[in-house]
């Protein structure tokens, strides 16, 4: 069984720091009403956002973000809702290592260091990153509630989970510290329909196909990235 709350958030967004803005907001208006059941293993949280720019417009996303790249998630090695940087909460985020199998835009390393909202992690740990934790652990209590084997899955409202060893079409900003943000939440990250990384040469990537996590159709790579702009 599931349960899941939704955490407000109105973001105005500047052009040239989409993700970054977004990523360490901290989450507010989360409804403290809906605590999950005995025995619930899943705890669903959603962020939403006003978004300044029309994120669903790939021209928009495509100008938006300095990189582009078909990567291979190596590994998920971090999973938080605390900013790495200021120790203050924030949304939840995943952090981790991918393979650079073709850029398309900007100049990158063959392996780069990710981050990107949303994840999952143990409600045990998430719960130490959210506004008035006393209040949801003393509902969870009178509600006779054990969540020591909950686990908090965190995203925003209609993205999609990144999985290890995938490949994907991502949109990214680079930070001072080197990290790539992926950004754009489902319109920014988009599965790749053939995984074998044999066919991703620079003859055949025109020809790919990456899932719309709308529609959950293969529409082809053209139709998303602008490969008539100079990269």
């Amino acid at each position: 069984m599931k349960k899941k709350i939704i955490a407000s958030l109105a973001v105005v967004v500047a052009v040239v720091s989409a993700f970054a803005v977004c990523e360490y907001l901290r989450p507010s208006n989360v409804s403290l009403e809906h605590i999950p059941e005995k025995n619930e293993d899943i705890f669903e949280v959603g962020y939403e956002f006003d978004m300044a720019q029309n994120i669903s417009d790939m021209n928009v996303v495509n100008d938006l973000y300095d990189y582009v790249a078909l990567v291979n998630i190596s590994s998920i090695d971090k999973v938080s809702n605390i900013n790495e940087t200021t120790g203050t909460p924030s949304m939840v985020y995943s952090k981790g290592k991918a393979q650079v199998l073709s850029v398309l835009k900007g100049n990158m390393d063959n392996t780069i260091t990710f981050e990107r909202t949303g994840g999952k992690m143990p409600w045990t740990e998430w719960i130490k990153g959210v506004d008035d934790p006393e209040k949801l652990i003393n509902l969870a209590k009178e509600s006779g509630t054990d969540h020591s084997n909950t686990i908090v899955d965190a995203r925003a409202s209609g993205d999609i989970e990144l999985e290890t060893g995938k490949t994907y079409l991502v949109f990214m900003h680079k930070s001072d510290e080197g990290i790539y943000h992926i950004g754009a939440y489902q319109y920014g990250t988009r599965e790749l329909q053939n995984q074998d990384p044999t066919t991703i040469t620079p003859q055949g990537i025109q020809s790919l196909k990456v899932k719309d996590n709308v529609t959950g159709e293969w529409v082809s790579i053209k139709d998303i990235v602008n490969f008539d702009v100079k990269q």
